[in-house]
């Protein structure tokens, strides 16, 4: 156990030595910028996994729980098979406020990043409540100056198995990024590798409608 936790440490230092040389830039090169702050991210929501006091805080002591924990646990996060990009699925945040013209663009605007925002849990969520409660107890987020991102966009982490990554990169003012990650339960995306896989995969969600997709890595 401490040989594990001290290379879950490791990589969670490597991860954010990368991250913090990416910061600044106002061009991200084929997605490193945001890639290498997703990938910090990341280990350290698989750090956290492996911390009993924080668990025990944050879930209750269930079977169902534990089994996705260990499971969350025992993966391999330090290179995915394939990282996408998804861009804010407008189609289907103007599929949901259709008929609503009485809403103002600024409302229209937040409710469709928050909606876009969501989507992880409303996806891990059709795992069962005890996969959506980990999953959320696991979630961290982290601020940091880039000012070459424009709009929301989500950055997903595909390892081959069960559990993805999703991080939700949020522009702020004066080039602040808040990111959010968090694991998300999804079977279906251990199949997929390549950007026609990920569209098909895309295509059968209706809240993801309209959001281009690229591949970063």
């Amino acid at each position: 156990m401490r040989k594990k936790q001290a290379a879950i440490l490791l990589t969670v230092a490597a991860a954010f030595l990368l991250a913090g040389c990416a910061v600044g830039p106002s061009a991200d090169r084929n997605g490193e910028v945001l890639l290498g702050q997703g990938t910090a991210l990341i280990a350290r929501m698989q750090a956290l996994s492996d911390e009993e006091a924080y668990l025990e805080w944050m879930l209750s002591s269930t079977q169902e729980m534990q089994e996705a924990v260990d499971q969350i646990t025992a993966g391999d996060y330090q290179t995915p098979l394939a990282v996408f990009s998804i861009g804010v699925p407008q189609q289907a945040v103007d599929m949901m406020l259709e008929g609503q013209e009485e809403i103002s663009e600024t409302v229209r605007q937040e409710l469709g990043r928050r909606f876009f925002a969501s989507a992880p849990m409303q996806l891990t969520a059709k795992g069962g409540a005890y996969r959506l409660a980990v999953s959320s107890a696991l979630t961290v987020q982290e601020s940091f100056v880039f000012k070459g991102l424009e709009q929301a966009r989500m950055y997903l982490y595909l390892y081959g198995g069960d559990w993805s990554a999703a991080v939700f990169y949020q522009p702020g003012q004066d080039g602040a990024v808040t990111a959010s990650a968090s694991f998300l339960y999804d079977p279906q995306l251990r199949e997929i590798s390549t950007l026609e896989e990920l569209e098909r995969w895309k295509g059968q969600i209706d809240w993801l409608a309209g959001g281009a997709v690229e591949q970063i890595a």
